[in-house]
């Protein structure tokens, strides 16, 4: 495996290594967008709120299985990477004791989920609630060993593995989605099938490659849990922040609301899929770097920073304009109203692409209580905006009470990620680009609602698309948007 990752040009290892990423987001969470037809055809609105909800608890669960200790080995995997000893002790230790702990836990959530679950989410425990939580562990499990590929940047096998079960999640979940006609539970059969092939494949690897062995160290332990613990609040909070709006609006509005919501979530995470294939190669480039060739780092990070905020602005700009098409295109009729609703949620991994640079100083710094007030701060303005402003205007709120709590959250990680480690952003043209963009939102939603023949108004799309391009190429750079007009 190559850890001298940090070595290389920035440019170069995004290319060579985020396409990987970016063909796994495509063929995982891509193809999730591509089977919505047949999804929303078989599931009305209220039983994909439902599964959408479901979803949400047991996105809660890997904080309670795991204790984020996935992040502390990511953390530690670069001080132990040469010493193949050290480790597979590292990575045993963690293992076993997810394995042990989470069989504890998962027993406690079996006995107490008939105290709440039918109540919450109007499903009976058996099988829901069995079929939803312990495909989590086996997730977690698989995850500790995705972690380990994505950190020795081994990007193409984990996405040769995400691709593998996202497949079998698939085909198992529309067969008996189609021809068995078992709505969600059919869902909950592919998710669960999925994650034990990825267990089972990572178990199987690592075992044959000596990294996961029969051993287990206390003091390694203490190690990861005193970096992992303070994290649990930031993770519990962000839940809060991204998912529990889907249990509000459930309460206060309908499963249908929740459906609707959900779709929109789902849709914006296209942008996602530009961003994370991106930063998910800086960030042990970065890691990496701060151990080795720190000036050489921080000015790469200035770099790399407003290149992602222009390439993500222009994107969900994209998402904007041709939101409606992409609701028409993967979905019924019955789920039209989600659409106005995308660029907002696009708008909030604008935010969050940009949030993982001052996070990774944070990080490196072990001070990883700063990212957990934070998220709990986060959490609580978004719990609130929500409580407060969802029953009085309805679910359509809480897409905005999530881009305020964002915003908060970003200013927030950039304080203290400028105070642990001063990064010389470009925020002058940071801004400018950003306020570009608004003013961008503003002229293409005044112009849609004047022109009205259907033709014109794809023709303006296209035109107004490529405009764009030209703006966000002059804002990021005028010398490059000079060579391609000479060309």
């Amino acid at each position: 495996m190559d850890y001298d990752i940090h070595n290389k040009k920035w440019s170069s290892s995004v290319v060579k290594y985020g396409k990987w990423y970016l063909i796994s987001s495509i063929l995982t969470k891509g193809l999730s967008i591509l089977l919505l037809p047949i999804y929303t055809r078989y599931l009305p609105p209220h039983e994909y709120g439902i599964l959408q909800t479901l979803g949400s608890v047991s996105a809660f669960l890997p904080f309670i299985l795991s204790l984020s200790l996935d992040s502390a080995f990511g953390r530690y995997f670069h001080e132990d990477k040469y010493n193949k000893q050290a480790l597979a002790t590292l990575y045993s230790t963690v293992y076993w004791f997810v394995v042990g702990y989470a069989i504890v836990m998962l027993v406690i959530a079996f006995a107490t989920s008939a105290l709440w679950m039918e109540d919450l989410i109007t499903v009976p425990v058996w099988p829901y609630a069995y079929l939803t939580f312990i495909p989590v562990l086996f997730s977690q499990l698989g995850n500790l060993g995705r972690t380990f590929m994505q950190s020795a940047l081994e990007t193409q096998k984990s996405t040769i593995v995400d691709v593998i079960s996202t497949l079998i999640n698939a085909v198992i979940s529309v067969f008996l989605l189609v021809f068995c006609d078992l709505g969600v539970i059919s869902r909950l059969l592919g998710i669960a099938a999925g994650s034990l092939f990825m267990f089972g494949f990572y178990h199987l690897y690592f075992v044959h490659n000596g990294i996961l062995i029969k051993t287990f160290s206390f003091s390694c332990l203490k190690k990861c849990l005193a970096y992992s613990i303070p994290l649990l609040p930031a993770m519990m909070g962000m839940w809060i922040s991204t998912l529990s709006d889907r249990l509000i609006i459930a309460k206060y509005s309908s499963m249908s609301s929740v459906g609707l919501y959900s779709l929109a979530f789902q849709f914006g995470q296209i942008l996602y899929l530009v961003g994370d294939a991106i930063t998910r190669v800086i960030g042990p480039l970065v890691m990496s770097g701060l151990v080795s060739d720190k000036e050489a780092t921080l000015n790469k990070v200035r770099n790399s920073s407003f290149l992602i905020l222009v390439a993500m602005l222009f994107s969900n700009l994209v998402l904007f304009v041709f939101s409606d098409d992409v609701v028409s295109l993967f979905a019924t009729k019955q789920y039209a109203g989600a659409a106005i609703f995308i660029p907002i949620f696009g708008f909030n991994y604008v935010l969050g692409m940009q949030q993982r640079f001052p996070t990774t100083f944070i990080s490196y710094k072990n001070k990883t209580w700063i990212i957990s007030m934070g998220c709990v701060l986060m959490a609580l303005l978004n719990l609130g905006l929500n409580l407060v402003f969802v029953p009085i205007y309805g679910y359509g709120i809480s897409a905005w009470a999530s881009v305020a709590a964002n915003l908060f959250y970003v200013a927030w990680s950039f304080a203290w990620g400028q105070y642990l480690e001063r990064v010389n952003y470009k925020v002058k043209q940071s801004l400018k680009v950003t306020v570009f963009f608004f003013m961008l939102v503003a002229v293409y939603y005044y112009l849609s609602h004047i022109v009205m023949n259907v033709y014109y108004f794809y023709v303006l799309k296209i035109c107004f698309v490529m405009l764009s391009i030209i703006v966000f190429t002059a804002l990021y750079d005028k010398n490059l948007l000079y060579k391609v007009v000479k060309r």
